[in-house]
């Protein structure tokens, strides 16, 4: 893939911050490549907790479609283990990559008031 050294100069600066990415472009310019070749750029792994508790509710936070668990041959295959070097209740996975896609025209931007609540916001859609 070729990139002109502009995309390359904003691309750089919004990986480093460490925050999340949106690209948008006409179908078929590269987006989905140019992302797959980010997220393998960094390799370390993810610490993601199984599950966590809100407010009465346990909702599960691991997900095996999203996250690729990443064992090692020399850990204690026991839950609960003193051994292991990090909390069990975590699991330790590859960085996610997940793909989300839409449409997304610029009337979708635009701010519209409600004569009603004399509320400005965003257009719904």
């Amino acid at each position: 893939m070729v990139l002109a050294p502009r995309t390359l100069s904003q691309i750089g600066p919004a990986v480093n911050s460490g925050k999340s990415l949106l690209m948008y472009g006409q179908p078929g310019n590269g987006k989905t490549y140019l992302a797959e070749a980010l997220m393998k750029l960094e390799s370390s792994a993810v610490f993601v907790p199984y599950a966590i508790e809100y407010n009465g509710s346990i909702i599960q936070m691991y997900d095996p479609l999203s996250h690729v668990l990443i064992e090692s041959s020399d850990e204690p295959c026991a839950l609960f283990s003193l051994q292991r070097p990090y909390d069990s209740r975590w699991a330790r996975c590859r960085r996610p990559f997940i793909v989300t896609g839409g449409e997304l025209s610029t009337e979708m931007l635009d701010l519209s008031y409600n004569s009603v609540t004399k509320i400005t916001m965003r257009r719904a859609t």
